[in-house]
């Protein structure tokens, strides 16, 4: 992996597609989940892990955006990409949680407090995380040689807040 060098003509279509991503998977996730005030309750429940990962391509995407708005052009005119932030997922989406406002971070608030209850209690709230992204995408083998299972929570009027404030924050 090197430097890709774009012009601004290709940077802005990159930006343009980027942001559009990103804005047709908030759309999608709204139309199944409804907003805050007009939920969705017909979608079913057991679909809040997929919208969860679709929920943090959108914020990968968005990440994208930011590394591109970050560039500036070379004694050329042109841009350069460095491909090993550009093809990296991980930093794009650490790059986007920077920039996000909290009321799109949370989407499901933890039921105890972790200096109270130990571990078999839901103690830690779910932030958009790449890894539990793939988690959901992806089927991995333990430690133990067993499939892994999803293990952390979504709770689906938080995912509906969070891409309803992404949507008007896009």
């Amino acid at each position: 992996m090197g430097i890709k060098i774009i012009s601004k003509e290709q940077l802005e279509q990159t930006k343009i597609k980027a942001t559009g991503n990103a804005s047709r998977m908030l759309d999608f996730l709204g139309k199944c989940l409804g907003s805050p005030e007009y939920s969705n309750h017909q979608f079913s429940t057991e679909y809040a892990y997929e919208m969860y990962a679709i929920f943090t391509h959108a914020i990968e995407e968005y990440g994208k955006r930011l590394y591109l708005d970050s560039l500036t052009p070379n004694s050329d005119g042109m841009y350069e990409v460095d491909e090993r932030i550009f093809y990296n997922h991980k930093s794009k989406f650490e790059l986007a949680l920077e920039d996000l406002p909290e009321n799109i971070k949370t989407v499901h608030h933890a039921s105890f407090d972790s200096e109270v209850f130990g571990l078999e209690f839901d103690t830690d709230d779910t932030l958009p995380d790449w890894d539990k992204r793939l988690n959901v995408m992806n089927v991995d083998i333990d430690d133990n040689g067993d499939p892994t299972d999803i293990d952390f929570h979504v709770d689906m009027d938080e995912l509906r807040k969070c891409v309803w404030n992404f949507r008007n924050y896009l």
